[in-house]
This record gives C-alpha cells, structure tokens and sequence, in this order.
C-alpha cells in the first residue's frame, strides 16, 4: 500500500531530525572536551616520559601511554581542540573569501566573472589532499599554517555554490524592482540576493568540517600538519603505525592506533550527520525529490 505524502513527510522530518540530535550531541560533546581538556588530566599532552612506554591503562594513565611515554588520555583531550580550531578557522577562512567572490562574480558577471570562474576551477580540479599538501608544505607545519592549507580546500566549494544561486536569484522580480529603483549593488546583494542564497551555507559548513578533520588528520599522518609535540590525532596515528613491527614483544601497541583514530571517525560522523540532517530540511528539491 502507497504511503500518503504526510506520511513520508513525517518519515523524512523524523529521520532528518534524528540526523541533527545525533549530529549535535557528538559535536558538542567534542566540544566539551576541547574547552575542559586541562580539567580532565593531569599530565602534560607534549611531555615524554610522563610514564612507562605501552602502559596498559590504569587508574594514573586512563587509556595508558604510547611508545614514547605520552599519556595517550591527555593528547586525545588535547588533539580534540587541536582538531576543532584547524576546522574553525579553515571554514570561517573560506566562509569568509569564498562567499563574497561568490556573491560578486555571479552578481556583476563579466569578464571578472570569467576570471574567477577559471581559478577556483583549476583549484577545485585539485584532490582536496594534494591540494592541501602542496599548501602545507609551502607554508610549513604550525595550527595557523595547517588551518590556511585546509582553507584553500572549502573556498571553491563556497563560491561555486554562492555564485550558481546568485546567477538564478538575480533574475527574480524583487531583484529586478531594487534595481528599478535605484539600489546601489552593494545594498542590492547584502539586502535581496545574500538572505536567498544563504540556505545552504549551514550544509556545505558542516560536511566541510567533517572533511577538514579527516584533511587535518591525513597532512598531520604524512608530517605536513601540525608539528610535534603539538597533540595531533594524524600524527599520533603515523608513529603509531611505525611501531606496529613490535607487536609480538609490545602486544597492546593496536591499542594506541585506537584511540586517535577512533576519535577522527566518530568526529567526522558527528559533523556528517549534522550536515545530512541540515540538508535534508533546508534543501526543497531534495525533499521533494524524496517525496516522490
């Protein structure tokens, strides 16, 4: 039996909605223990020899210590803010380059237009990665430097999305009649066209924050991110990997992989669910699509 089109409404709305609760929980308790990571140990995340190498854990060291005698718990804590500032600043950089060249390029059009079109498409030819890597490995390692390399990334995606909905909202009447009246551009876009176009900013912010911390984690994994002794997850996860051969004399070295890496899955399902959710309620033809 056919479902009426309230009844799949409510099933998208609830499955959208379980989306966003899920999402958000995992992303502010992320951000929790970014905010009280000095609060919930008490050993220094940068110091080596805080105890035995592949402590198991215990009640000193909760998740024990790695081969160097970090205490895994404290860099975890501290790789959880380490991860969230790189994303915070990369995506408020795009956000902040990617939308206004949007904006401009689709509203003015011409041969600016053209120009921009061809750079953010040569960029956005890029794997994200590689496009990082190169970034990073011109500007060296450093939170700052990691955070401008993951920018470069999200800054096309902006104004590739901003510029396509400028291009079809600037033909509206309401758009048409600001003009008849003598609008000065600039009020014609903050005013008319940027409340129109800004439904999907929240989307493309949190799926490239998902993607950000995966990106972070990869740089910091091939020594191009954040640079030691700086709390990374990447980088805990690459000299984790290269003491792997001592798994018959240190049979708990898997456990120190774990840790940083189950950190980076469950960040990215919190950011991804997130921004499937915010999708799901703010994209019409989507839902419509689904209805059908």
């Amino acid at each position: 039996m056919l479902k009426s089109l309230k009844q799949i409404r409510d099933e998208i709305n609830t499955v959208s909605g379980y989306k966003i609760i899920i999402g958000t929980s995992i992303v502010l308790f992320f951000l929790f223990i970014a905010f009280a990571a000095p609060h919930l140990t008490q050993w220094d995340p940068e110091k080596q020899g805080v105890g035995p190498r592949l402590e198991k854990p215990s009640g000193e060291h909760k998740l024990g210590t790695t081969y160097m005698g970090y205490d895994l718990f404290s860099r975890t804590l501290f790789g959880t803010r380490t991860a969230l500032s790189v994303v915070l600043i990369a995506t408020a950089l795009a956000m902040a380059i990617g939308i206004p060249l949007g904006l401009i390029s689709g509203y003015i059009g011409g041969y600016s237009d053209r120009l921009m079109v061809l750079i953010t498409d040569a960029l956005y030819s890029f794997p994200g990665i590689l496009l990082a890597l190169l970034v990073a490995a011109i500007l060296g390692g450093g939170i700052i430097n990691a955070a401008l390399a993951v920018s470069v990334v999200y800054i096309p995606q902006y104004f590739r999305v901003i510029r396509n909905h400028v291009m079809s909202v600037k033909e509206e009447l309401y758009v048409k009649g600001a003009e008849a009246i003598g609008s000065p551009k600039r009020d014609t876009i903050i005013k008319y066209i940027l409340p129109n176009v800004s439904q999907s900013i929240p989307v493309i912010l949190t799926l490239n924050a998902a993607d950000g911390v995966l990106t972070l984690a990869g740089l910091s994994f091939l020594g191009f991110g954040i640079t030691p002794p700086t709390p990374s997850w990447g980088y805990d996860l690459k000299t984790a990997s290269s003491y792997l051969g001592l798994a018959e004399s240190y049979p708990e070295v898997w456990y120190w992989s774990l840790v940083p890496g189950l950190a980076i899955v469950v960040l990215i399902l919190g950011f991804t669910l997130l921004g499937e959710g915010l999708n799901d309620i703010l994209n019409p033809k989507l839902r419509e699509g689904r209805r059908r």
